[in-house]
């Protein structure tokens, strides 16, 4: 199983889809997929990954795929905001008889929109950043997600972009 998010700015497949062949996954897990890729009649990738699940493009406008080589079984989008949009989604896969749920999801930036304090003189991106840092959002995104998984009944796999440091 392989995840990423392409920034929904990936317009062309070729560099993404020579990348695909030679890390041959199962399972592709992408987050903030570009527009044109969001649509479930949509066959990009279908010669490698002829299974696909993706996220209404209704949802968030640059959504989750989850493309695979296993039947998907079904699919389902969920909320983990707390205010009713279902922005996260459930595949169930046929791993050659047995089922697996594999959880695609995509965490809040930990930034609130304003900074917590001013500093005209010096105004730097960075700065900025530190000053407007606040996890609140994720980690109750987080506190939710454990929640799901500890009623899941099949055997799952988690993955996505959890807008967390490599730290």
């Amino acid at each position: 199983i392989v995840t990423f998010n392409s920034w929904g700015e990936t317009s062309t497949e070729a560099p993404l889809r020579d990348w695909l062949k030679a890390v041959d996954a199962d399972v592709v897990l992408m987050q903030e997929v570009p527009p044109a890729w969001a649509r479930q009649e949509d066959d990009t990738f279908s010669d490698l990954y002829p299974y696909l699940a993706n996220q209404p493009f209704e949802m968030r406008a640059w959504g989750n795929n989850t493309w695979s080589r296993y039947p998907i079984v079904a699919t389902e989008s969920f909320d983990l905001e707390g205010d009713g949009t279902p922005t996260h989604s459930r595949t169930v896969i046929d791993l050659n008889g047995e089922l697996i749920a594999v959880y695609n999801i995509h965490l809040q930036v930990p930034m609130r929109e304003t900074p917590r304090l001013r500093v005209p003189l010096l105004n730097h991106p960075y700065l900025n950043m530190v000053l407007k840092y606040d996890d609140s959002t994720r980690n109750g995104q987080i506190e939710r997600l454990i929640g799901l998984l500890n009623d899941e009944s099949l055997p799952y796999v988690v993955g996505g972009d959890f807008n967390m440091s490599d730290q």
